[in-house]
């Protein structure tokens, strides 16, 4: 408990210190960007890809801590450009925002004048929008009609971090204690009363707001989670809740823009399901998965994974066959037993997927290559795309098993991978493994030769390596029982891995795609792990 004080005493001298934040009435933003994602709107849907400017915006600074009185200068300034808010309605002012962040209700009061104003936030390349200024981001909105409510105006690029951690990380303590002041179970009670009590009086100041910033509970207790520490020098990742994926942007109800679109291409088995994920949930308006290697099969032509289609035969068995193609070179559907599903084509290299989805029903994907060297995915669900069900989902109008979307690089990243922070490796659970087994943390190979490209992100991922380290554990215990058996299936695993994953295509030098291939090579190392474990 003493830490934690001392934390809130250290940050409020910090604080003291710092000097004001500038704002200022600064340069139009010239530059043009292009949508990330598809955006819901008003009106016609944003796509992909669509420019967006804000060359003509009225454009207002802030820079630097925030500290009390930060609000009521852009007040003033927001003032002058907007007057009379009786007729100001749909403008097209924007605030921009660079700042580490500082006192946590001067963040709430200007978040409260932005929104008052009706003005959108934005967070440029190479910015930086932390904490309390996180909070005053949330504060982005127009008024479309006059007596609706607001809607949402906060963009972020792609290479700018907005963060968000707890707020009490930073609250500062209201007892004072001088130089030399002995400590003793009276004095820490009472001040970790203080301290607690600021601390909910700041969640509920979130809580509050809630409803008006359209802000996901979600996402609100994940930021509860995140706590800084006094000369933190971890990651910003570590540090903050940022919105730095599809589903941070969307808990939040922020825009996504880059500079520059990129198609994916090679597409790997871990690139193909984020498209898949990312499409069907924009389809359906809420956030659905496809699973994983773990518990979902998927499809190349000549390689499945568990890759049998599943069905009854007039008894009401269960039989398993190997899925059926189209017998074209794409994906098609076909009406079956009065049920229409989208089907692989023959492409080799085009990746299928099919599950149950919670709450919609049976889902298919495919992804596959096209004549122009890009990829493209196109889903299907009978509840999200037909005709008849017109206006029961949110995204609806994107029938994409008609026309497929052009696979980007943020596509690949699905609902949750982060396009800013390192690849999302999860330690391995080893519970069903020998104890021995479960105890290396190194690869089982040597890192110093001369390394193909799988192996290179092996030896670059401590978590991945370890988990390489004990495939090779587990293959030598299990080769005892069954040598040639084992000996073939690992082969067998190495060309499906190889296939899926595809790493001597991926450009490692690009991090998104390097990341997201340790990420697909953890998933089949893990898979094959629980494998061996098994047969033991």
């Amino acid at each position: 408990m003493q830490a934690l004080v001392g934390l809130a005493f250290g940050l409020c001298a910090a604080a003291s210190a710092a000097a004001a934040a500038d704002i200022f009435r600064a340069e139009p933003i010239e530059q043009t960007f292009y949508h990330a994602f598809p955006q819901e709107t008003i009106g016609e849907p944003v796509d992909i890809g669509m420019a967006f400017s804000l060359a003509n915006s009225p454009h207002f600074r802030i820079e630097g801590r925030i500290v009390p009185g930060d609000s009521e200068k852009l007040a003033a300034l927001l003032r002058e450009e907007l007057p009379n808010p009786n007729v100001d309605w749909s403008n097209n002012v924007v605030v921009s925002l660079n700042s580490d962040g500082g006192d946590f209700y001067e963040g709430l009061a200007l978040a409260d004048a932005i929104g008052g104003f009706g003005v959108m936030t934005f967070v440029g390349p190479g910015d930086r929008c932390l904490s309390s200024c996180a909070i005053a981001f949330m504060g982005g909105q127009n008024v479309m009609l006059r007596g609706m409510p607001a809607w949402p105006a906060r963009y972020v690029h792609d290479e700018a971090f907005v963060g968000f951690h707890a707020p009490f990380s930073e609250l500062p303590a209201a007892i004072q204690l001088p130089d030399g002041t002995p400590m003793n179970d009276s004095l820490m009670a009472q001040m970790t009363r203080q301290f607690y009590g600021q601390a909910q009086a700041a969640i509920n100041e979130i809580a509050r707001r809630m409803s008006d910033w359209q802000i996901s509970p979600d996402f609100v207790f994940a930021m509860l989670t995140k706590e800084i520490r006094d000369e933190d020098d971890r990651p910003l990742a570590e540090q903050y809740r940022l919105i730095d994926s599809f589903g941070a942007a969307r808990e939040t109800k922020s825009t996504v823009v880059t500079s520059k679109i990129v198609y994916a291409t090679p597409i790997h088995y871990l690139d193909a399901l984020g498209a898949c994920d990312l499409i069907i949930g924009i389809a359906a308006g809420e956030l659905v998965s496809f699973g994983g290697i773990q518990d979902r099969p998927f499809v190349i032509r000549d390689m499945e994974t568990e890759g049998t289609f599943s069905h009854y035969d007039d008894d009401g068995k269960a039989v398993m066959k190997p899925y059926p193609t189209s017998g074209e070179r794409f994906a098609k559907l076909i009406k079956e037993n009065g049920v229409t599903r989208l089907i692989p084509g023959d492409d080799p290299d085009a990746y299928y997927f099919d599950t149950p989805t919670r709450g919609l029903g049976r889902a298919s994907c495919s992804v596959f290559p096209f004549d122009d060297g890009r990829w493209y995915v196109k889903t299907f669900n009978e509840n999200v795309h037909f005709p008849e069900n017109e206006g029961r989902y949110l995204g609806n109008r994107i029938l994409d098993f008609e026309t497929p979307v052009a696979i980007t690089q943020h596509m690949t990243l699905g609902v949750r991978g982060s396009w800013s922070s390192g690849p999302m490796l999860q330690e391995e659970e080893t519970t069903g493994f020998p104890e021995e087994v479960r105890t290396i943390d190194a690869p089982s190979f040597d890192c110093g030769g001369s390394l193909d490209a799988a192996a290179e992100v092996i030896c670059e991922e401590p978590l991945l390596g370890a988990a390489d380290g004990r495939m090779g554990a587990l293959f030598i215990l299990a080769r005892k029982s069954d040598p040639d058996g084992v000996l073939a299936a690992q082969r067998q695993w190495l060309e499906a891995r190889n296939r899926a994953c595809r790493p001597d295509e991926i450009d490692r030098s690009v991090p998104i795609l390097r990341n997201r291939l340790a990420e697909c090579l953890m998933a089949f190392t893990t898979k094959r792990n629980t494998e061996l474990a098994q047969g033991l």
